[in-house]
């Protein structure tokens, strides 16, 4: 079973939830805009995202993120405190520092982004949300102190 059979799979069986639902932040236009393209297709755009807009290039994996992180809730945690500390490392265009701040809106976030471009995207993306008690850094972040080749995928 291909990736796409299969996170197409997963879209319809949350489709009301995805497309119509709250959870989603997308509009159903947006949505079947977006849906139209295979994993491969690239192109810098944006769309309206809950209430913001928000800019990327690979709208299947945009829309994969949206699903996992908003509807999916996979990055959900309780925490003892109102104002966690969190480490995103690997935060791409924003869509988790977006999901954390709105689970706990007073958390300081540290957002590591390696890829120079997705990093310039996550900038703007976070910029149009003007949060308090954010870092974003353009590095890698890797368990020991070593020199590691890092590959851009454009993601």
């Amino acid at each position: 079973m291909s990736i796409k059979t299969t996170l197409k799979g997963i879209l319809k069986s949350n489709i009301y939830d995805f497309k119509h639902g709250k959870k989603s932040k997308l509009s159903k236009s947006t949505y079947a805009r977006l849906s139209k393209h295979d994993k491969f297709y690239r192109k810098e755009q944006s769309a309206n995202f809950n209430d913001h807009k928000i800019h990327f290039a690979a709208p299947f994996w945009f829309l994969h993120s949206v699903h996992e992180l908003f509807v999916g809730e996979v990055y959900r945690f309780k925490s003892d405190k109102q104002t966690p500390y969190i480490i995103d490392c690997g935060a791409n265009i924003g869509l988790s520092v977006i999901y954390f701040k709105e689970l706990f809106k007073d958390a300081k976030v540290l957002a590591f982004e390696a890829d120079p471009t997705v990093y310039k995207q996550l900038q703007k993306n976070l910029g149009e949300y003007k949060y308090n008690n954010l870092d974003l850094v353009n590095a890698a972040v890797w368990d020991s102190k070593t020199t590691l080749k890092f590959s851009s995928e454009g993601s």
